[in-house]
């Protein structure tokens, strides 16, 4: 009786939706049916909308619904250099040549996107990529999708992104492709082909599937039958999305690895008990962090401007957790920024390097020496300074001898 129940009429178009349960089905139609906790899944449908079960794969469109859309994005420059929040187009050279944080969509030179994702891409001759990076990254991986076009338009400098019925066919035949091309590029590089565990007539039933889909796909389009091409197209991905899960290369070892804040506590038991659960939920390796809250997690040498965090008592806790690690057979890597080395006004500020020693910090164009974040103003040091590279030099030495 807290449900919402959606009646559905033989031609598929919704022709209620009520609070309640029970509801009579209609000749040749059904009804969807949802309990109190499920009901915020169909809210949003509403009278006139239609509907279509296949299987186990329910759709619901509204009446003006199309999948066909453009996007426009801006773009601030054309092979310029990709900084901070920023869109770049680059054209007529080998490579984009970007670093490894941003994301890209290259088109060929009949406008269509043939690939998405990465940095550093070569560039189509005769196209083009489009290269984000920071709070512009996001908008280009929702709007561009491969089998897409794409229109520079430079007046405005901007970049148009379509899904039109005329690339809508494209889009599902360089996904196969695409599918195709990795099953043979996994098959051709495993040199012990026990490793290769993907059954062969069974992918290729899995690409007939997908081409009949394809097949249903086009034909929807073009008798305007949206209903069927949302259905079709979730399958269609759905069952693209599990070939390319299943042609995922296996390998002989795996490291199943923990990155590690340790407590701020030095009493054994905690370190057993730590070590034990991380051992218990399948972890064969851990990265655990040296250098949090402006301090160590080891006793530093006489001398050193690095300091450990006192709450440790003293006590090595890098032997501590390696000892206990690799008793139970998991490997250890250490890891510690390198030149951040501490935050102004977080625990233990005055013990850090960088508050020690001001004039061992980096300083910006702007005349800043700190860097603020979320977590606060951070200290980096100085790279160029002989002092600096000593002090870090130095410390990493002693962690590997001792």
């Amino acid at each position: 009786g807290s449900g919402t129940e959606v009646i559905v009429g033989a031609d598929g178009t919704v022709e209620e939706v009520i609070s309640g349960s029970d509801s009579p089905i209609p000749s040749g139609g059904f009804v969807i049916s949802a309990g109190a906790g499920a009901k915020r899944k169909i809210s949003g449908i509403k009278k006139g909308f239609v509907a279509s079960v296949d299987g186990n794969v329910l759709t619901v469109i509204s009446k003006d619904y199309s999948p066909f859309f453009q996007v426009s994005l801006d773009y601030n420059n054309v092979n310029g250099t990709r900084t901070d929040n920023t869109v770049i187009i680059y054209k007529d050279k080998f490579s984009t040549g970007t670093n490894i944080w941003g994301y890209e969509a290259v088109v060929d030179s009949e406008g269509v996107i043939v690939s998405v994702g990465g940095n550093n891409n070569e560039i189509p001759e005769g196209g083009f990529v489009i290269s984000a990076v920071g709070n512009k990254k996001q908008p280009l991986i929702d709007a561009a999708q491969k089998g897409m076009s794409a229109v520079l338009d430079t007046t405005s400098k901007k970049v148009l992104i379509g899904y039109t019925k005329e690339n809508a066919s494209k889009k599902y035949s360089l996904a196969i492709e695409s599918v195709k091309s990795d099953y043979y590029e996994l098959y051709y590089s495993l040199y012990d082909f026990q490793l290769f565990s993907v059954d062969r007539s069974l992918f290729n039933s899995k690409i007939e599937l997908l081409e009949s889909l394809r097949a249903d796909l086009e034909t929807a389009i073009a008798f305007d039958d949206y209903l069927s091409f949302a259905q079709k197209d979730y399958i269609f991905d759905k069952n693209l999305k599990e070939m390319q899960a299943g042609l995922l290369p296996e390998t002989p070892v795996e490291a199943r690895t923990l990155w590690l804040r340790i407590p701020s506590t030095s009493r054994t038991e905690t370190v057993h008990k730590v070590c034990t659960e991380i051992k218990d939920m399948g972890f064969n390796s851990v990265c655990i962090e040296f250098l949090f809250d402006n301090t160590t997690i080891s006793p530093m040498p006489e001398g050193s401007l690095f300091e450990q965090n006192p709450a440790f008592n003293g006590q090595d806790m890098l032997k501590l957790y390696t000892d206990e690690f690799h008793r139970l057979g998991i490997e250890v890597h250490l890891w510690m920024s390198c030149l951040r080395v501490g935050y102004e006004g977080s625990t233990n500020t005055s013990r850090s390097v960088g508050y020690k020693k001001p004039e061992w910090r980096l300083v910006s164009q702007q005349g800043s020496d700190v860097v603020s974040n979320e977590y606060g103003d951070a200290f980096f040091l100085n790279p160029a300074l002989p002092k600096v590279k000593e002090l870090l030099l130095g410390t990493y030495r002693y962690i590997l001898e001792n």
